[in-house]
């Protein structure tokens, strides 16, 4: 209770300490800031040293880089060890406590095991950046080296990582800049933050033209400034010169300025990168979305709710509204709400816009019964989430033909825009690695799901979800032998897709389409005498690889 408490005093005193840390590192209290910084470090490595499996401990970005603006430098930390499930548990509460009482350390994951860690850079995008930027600039402050004895990556899979790297920051960017009130009344937190997300994407450009990673977030603002002129080059100079004041003061519209940089920047490199290697096609076959609009899960409710969004929003973007979509996607819930809106070239929504978007989305979400609305805004070789509710998901921030080709084939077809003046071309879109990876790696997790027991005890919703899903993914997987992905997006979709793929019916398939549609739409659905042997058949029908 005495945590809880303290925990709630610090983070209600948050936004007054840090402008008094911010406003006050220069010499001499910036020495003695970095003292408690090293001391909490050390403090920190004590405690977690303490755990029997702790075989390393690391200090990363942030405050291992070695710049440090107090109260906005963080503490970041992974603690690598032989932990079982119960260990790794307590390791973690014990580091949320900390980071609850002291909010200098980053709450996020701290601890990894090195089984886990090396199949995470075998096979996760965000992770092998993370880890194979942790090769150059994480300090190792106990222990055994593991990431330093992991081997070089493969140039397509840092590829990968690169471009993994710009969704995150955009969803971390989106996030604060749209849907979190509160926290941009913080304007020392708000200039930082607008910082950090500008530095990291600039320093992934750099990467992806050849250049070597940008030690610290300085550097490749000052090398971005360089390079660009014009309304770039003037942002880049004042968002420099803010950070030299320690993030206490902006010239400007710190969050509009930099949604309009970000918004241009980005599409403009994802723009460039169609034609990049690591989208190379992963075999020559064609490509077929089979998506219905009439079979798509939607009730009338659904259909009034999302008229109603698009309406609003055409109302005040004006000029910068050109057309929406409601499309279904490989990366997202069969039941999903996919809505994208698409914005005039020469003209995009303002920040002020794009949050009452958010705000609209937010109040009407209870209105949509169990399902999720992703918003995204339009642009012409990509899509960015503007609606971000978590940040686990940051992986599906940002839609591009290369790595969602079923997105923006489905654009193209008869029913996908719903209001507007928007003709969508069918985008030049090919069976790449990285979707051929993307669809594997999903396969291997949700087979894996298949073996844990909690399966049986999911919501009736959750465990359709998990179902369908799951067929969804291990038919995309299988019909490359056929020369012809099928992209099966809806329910029926893929019913036809397992009989042309010869796989044997399920007597329930019918029965637990219909559950879905049922549950979905608030009205509980009995599936559980199924179960066992709707698990089964999803083992059959598991693609081998």
């Amino acid at each position: 209770m005495g945590e809880q408490l303290g925990g709630r005093l610090v983070a209600s005193l948050k936004p007054v300490i840090r402008w008094w840390l911010a406003a006050t590192s220069f010499p001499p209290f910036i020495w003695l800031y970095r003292a408690v910084y090293e001391l909490l470090v050390r403090l920190a490595v004590i405690r977690f040293k303490a755990f029997p499996g702790t075989r390393a401990i690391y200090l990363r970005r942030g405050f291992a880089s070695g710049e440090l603006i107090a109260g906005l430098t963080d503490i970041d930390l992974t603690v690598i060890g032989e932990f079982d499930a119960e260990e790794e548990k307590r390791l973690t509460r014990s580091y949320r406590r900390l980071a609850s009482l002291v909010p200098l350390f980053d709450p996020g994951e701290i601890a990894e095991t090195p089984e886990r860690l090396r199949r995470r850079y075998q096979t996760n995008p965000h992770f092998q950046f993370r880890f194979s930027e942790g090769r150059q600039t994480w300090k190792l402050l106990f222990g055994r080296d593991y990431i330093r004895e992991l081997p070089p990556l493969d140039p397509e899979k840092a590829f990968d990582g690169y471009v993994m790297e710009i969704k995150v920051w955009w969803s971390r960017f989106a996030r604060f800049a749209f849907c979190s009130e509160r926290l941009r009344a913080d304007k020392v937190f708000t200039n930082s933050t607008c910082y950090k997300a500008v530095a990291e994407i600039l320093r992934v450009e750099g990467l992806l033209g050849g250049e070597g990673l940008a030690y610290s977030r300085k550097q490749a603002i000052e090398d971005a400034q360089q390079r660009q002129d014009g309304a770039s080059g003037a942002f880049l100079d004042r968002l420099r010169k803010s950070a030299a004041r320690r993030h206490l003061r902006y010239d400007g519209a710190i969050v509009e300025d930099t949604t309009q940089y970000l918004l241009r920047r980005a599409a403009g490199l994802h723009g460039h990168l169609e034609s990049h290697p690591g989208w190379r096609p992963a075999g020559d076959v064609a490509l077929r979305v089979d998506s219905p609009p009439e079979e798509a899960l939607r009730t009338e409710a659904e259909e009034a709710l999302v008229e109603e969004i698009v309406a609003q929003v055409r109302d005040r973007w004006g000029d910068a509204y050109r057309a929406s979509y409601l499309v279904p996607g490989l990366a997202f819930a069969m039941d999903d709400i996919l809505l994208l809106l698409e914005a005039a070239p020469d003209r995009l929504p303002s920040a002020e816009q794009l949050r009452a978007l958010c705000r609209l989305v937010g109040q009407k979400q209870g209105s949509c019964l169990r399902r999720r609305v992703n918003a995204f805004l339009l642009m012409p070789a990509s899509a960015f989430q503007v609606h971000v509710r978590d940040l686990f998901r940051a992986w599906e921030a940002i839609l591009v033909p290369g790595t969602n080709p079923d997105v923006f084939l489905a654009l193209a077809q008869p029913g996908a825009c719903l209001d507007g003046a928007g003709i969508r071309q069918p985008a030049r879109a090919a069976w790449t690695r990285p979707v051929a990876d993307f669809v594997a790696e999903e396969c291997r997790l949700f087979n894996e799901a298949l073996e844990d027991t909690r399966i049986y005890k999911a919501s009736t919703l959750d465990f359709l979800r998990i179902f369908w899903k799951h067929l969804q993914l291990n038919v995309v997987a299988d019909s490359v032998r056929t020369g012809e992905v099928v992209f099966p997006l809806t329910l029926p979709a893929v019913q036809r897709a397992l009989e042309r793929l010869g796989f044997p019916p399920a007597p329930f398939l019918r029965l637990f389409e219909q559950a879905y549609r049922s549950e979905v739409e608030g009205s509980p659905a009995d599936i559980d005498r199924f179960i066992p042997a709707a698990v089964s058949y999803l083992k059959q029908v598991t693609h081998d690889g």
